[in-house]
């Protein structure tokens, strides 16, 4: 398996290398001590073929990202929301990984790409 760091997608990695195309990458919010900030998420499948993309959260327990699996149609558009919670007056980082599996492949076998996304938020209070 491969593994990608992603700092800025639109500009270091052409969309047409990637199998999917995503809103934004930068969560980047601030949130006071004892609230929740929340980002909706849009991704594309640009490939033509059905898609897979499991996501996840490392580095930061205060941080979730729901729903944990989707599957996408070609050309198909669903939305994911990431969650932080302000527990400590500081700044974090963490990383949205996204993990593409194609469905189905002209071989029979399934291919697996990582992106890890950097993304960062402060707490204050």
């Amino acid at each position: 398996m491969k593994r990608i760091v992603i700092l800025f997608l639109c500009f270091v990695v052409p969309k047409t290398l990637l199998g999917f195309s995503i809103s934004t990458i930068d969560f980047d919010q601030v949130i006071k001590v004892g609230k929740t900030a929340k980002k909706t998420v849009t991704i594309k499948n640009d490939d033509e073929k059905v898609m897979k993309y499991s996501l996840s959260i490392e580095q930061d327990v205060n941080v979730s990202v729901k729903p944990e699996i989707l599957i996408l149609k070609p050309y198909e558009k669903k939305s994911f929301i990431v969650e932080a919670k302000g527990i400590k007056v500081g700044d974090y980082n963490f990383d949205l990984i996204i993990t593409e599996k194609s469905i189905t492949n002209e071989k029979g076998l399934p291919i697996n790409m990582i992106y890890d996304i950097e993304q960062k938020y402060k707490v204050i209070k």
